[in-house]
């Protein structure tokens, strides 16, 4: 497949980019840094990424053989084609007949994709880093992206952090033109029923669909891995891989383990786990000397973007790890808590259709909240009752809670923004029930708010090896779990009791039937306070760029949070703040060395 995404639409951008980029090629009003590679009699295309075949193209391997079939089937059905794609992709299509230019994205959007306005045009690329390597002039933060990804650690609508560059969300194509881009929604999931098999029935095809996502995951690699904690999830991507795993592959489970913290360090139960799915064991012990600054501050100068996570500095020698081990491709098990959890706005559906009995029930039966009269009562008001409320209400009670909460660091004004872009964003759900949407929102739509797809292939490139995730970026198994039963996993004692009863026998029952969780905060906290001077100091002086965003009284507490009881609460909400600080503080140098 085609490698660097960079193009631009429009004469003046694509001077532009040939002056910043050399090697280019011109296709009327389209300029490229690549030549096609899919072209019939009508289309002129360049395919990015790593896509699959999907429907009649499912069976054909990657590379040439699929690249050919797709151009077929354009030929035949024009951009209908891209249904017969899957996985991670970016499709840009010249039409012959129309002169119409089209750039795709992929389904659950796993491949970023970006564009900015230029002299009449457009310029696209992968990430914003390319795009401001090409722009004469860097464009200024966007407000409102900064303080909803402070916040929150997402973005509003299409918005990304820089103003004028714009996402192109999942699921949806922009069509550039003389008249300027409008972008459209090509495919989303639809609300298609529940299956109708027995519980034990269910817990068979979750656990096929599991091992399958984990195969197509692993395929074609030599020297599988899987990033192993003592988790459920990333037990099950080890079953998965163990089930799939050819005579002699070598497949391994990698792991970290954190000796000097007893709360998060889960050595006993990733043994477990690594002996009965029979992979070879490779540890590394965090280093609690090690700096969780200094890889956040080269992300920021090699990608012009504060890092989605503060985590960096925990995997990145895991990675070198499996670089040493040879290893050429690593899965992982994240997002499965929101994967496979409860569809809790059930209780919603049962309010609204009159069934109060079964709302009563259904609250009792919420993964450990207990039974109690209070625990029911509020998952009655949170996951029932909340859920109805009309957004006019919400709007109203949105601008009262800016009003009066102390804690909220984004101002008032700016809330209430941030607050009708969610509620538009609620409205362009597909219909279907309300336990159904909320689930499509965690299981894709939160993904795209807070950018994963991009985040991810920036560690593709930082990073060897690669990083594969069969859970979240696997769209059979997405929409699979889009058809169970609603009420399957409302077990007071489990969480996850569908995925848990699925995998019986194919993980260690230490494993499978435990509920507590290892939390890794205190990691985070220790090693933000060892770099007090430069996280958190900046943020303390009057002049620190991010105090021009945030509510200063909102920003002191959360600062003066750190050495407080209730630091645990706030670390993240700290990060975030003060990693924003120093992406800013970055950028407003690197524009006074251009001056």
């Amino acid at each position: 497949m085609a490698d660097l995404l960079i193009g631009a639409w429009g004469k003046r951008a694509g001077e532009l980019l040939q002056r910043s980029h050399a090697g280019t090629y011109r296709f009327g009003e389209l300029t490229m840094l690549e030549r096609p590679n899919v072209r019939t009699s009508r289309w002129t295309c360049w395919l990015f990424g790593e896509p699959v075949g999907r429907g009649h193209l499912r069976a054909l391997p990657t590379g040439q053989q699929l690249l050919e079939t797709f151009a077929a089937r354009l030929q035949q059905q024009g951009l209908a084609a891209c249904e017969s794609l899957g996985g991670r992709f970016a499709l840009l299509t010249l039409d012959a007949d129309t002169d119409a230019c089209v750039l795709t994205r992929d389904q659950l959007g796993e491949h970023p994709l970006v564009l900015a306005p230029f002299g009449g045009g457009y310029l696209f690329a992968e990430h914003e880093r390319m795009l401001l390597r090409a722009l004469p002039h860097s464009p200024e933060p966007d407000r409102l992206a900064t303080l909803d990804w402070i916040e929150r650690g997402t973005l509003p609508g299409t918005s990304t952090l820089y103003a004028g560059i714009t996402r192109v969300l999942y699921g949806r194509r922009v069509i550039l033109s003389r008249d300027g881009a409008r972008q459209e929604r090509w495919w989303q999931p639809s609300f298609e029923g529940t299956m109708g098999d027995t519980p034990e029935e269910v817990a068979a095809r979750v656990r096929e669909a599991v091992l399958s996502s984990v195969a197509r995951a692993s395929a074609g690699a030599r020297r599988p891995a899987v990033k192993l904690s003592g988790g459920l999830d990333s037990a099950c991507v080890a079953a998965g891989l163990h089930s799939c795993d050819l005579p002699n592959r070598g497949a391994l489970a990698l792991s970290g383990v954190f000796p000097a913290e007893p709360e998060a360090d889960e050595r006993d139960l990733i043994e477990a786990t690594a002996c009965h799915t029979h992979l070879q064991l490779h540890t590394i012990e965090h280093d609690t000397a090690r700096s969780i600054l200094a890889p956040a501050l080269e992300h920021i100068e090699l990608w012009k973007l504060p890092p989605m996570t503060p985590s960096l500095f925990m995997w990145r020698p895991l990675m070198e790890l499996a670089s040493d081990l040879e290893v050429d491709r690593i899965l992982d098990g994240e997002g499965g808590d929101e994967l496979f959890g409860v569809a809790s706005f059930l209780i919603a559906d049962m309010l609204a259709r009159g069934r109060l009995p079964r709302a009563w029930r259904l609250a009792g039966c919420l993964p450990e909240w207990g039974r109690t009269r209070g625990a029911r009562l509020r998952a009655l008001r949170i996951y029932g009752v909340a859920p109805l409320v009309p957004a006019r209400i919400k709007l109203r009670r949105q601008q009262h809670d800016g009003a009066s909460s102390v804690g909220a660091i984004v101002p008032r004004m700016h809330a209430l923004e941030l607050a009708r872009a969610r509620i538009e964003d609620e409205r362009e759900r597909p219909p279907g029930p309300r336990w159904w949407k909320s689930q499509l929102e965690m299981l894709i739509d939160n993904r795209d708010r807070m950018s994963l797809g991009a985040h991810y292939r920036r560690c593709g490139v930082d990073e060897s090896p690669p990083r594969r995730h069969p859970f979240i970026y696997d769209q059979d198994l997405i929409e699979l779990l889009l058809r169970v039963p609603p009420s399957a996993n409302f077990d007071p004692a489990r969480d996850r009791a569908v995925l848990r009863d699925g995998m019986r026998g194919l993980i260690p029952e230490t494993v499978r039937t435990r509920h507590a969780k290892s939390h890794f905060t205190s990691i985070l906290l220790n090693a933000m306070r060892r770099e007090t001077a430069g996280l958190i100091e900046p943020l303390r002086s009057p002049h620190a760029p991010v105090r021009s965003y945030v509510d200063a009284a909102a920003l002191d507490f959360r600062i003066s949070a750190l050495d407080s009881a209730s630091a645990m609460l706030h670390t993240m909400a700290l990060w975030r703040v003060g990693i924003a600080n120093r992406w800013l503080i970055a950028l407003s140098n690197t524009e006074e060395h251009a001056t």
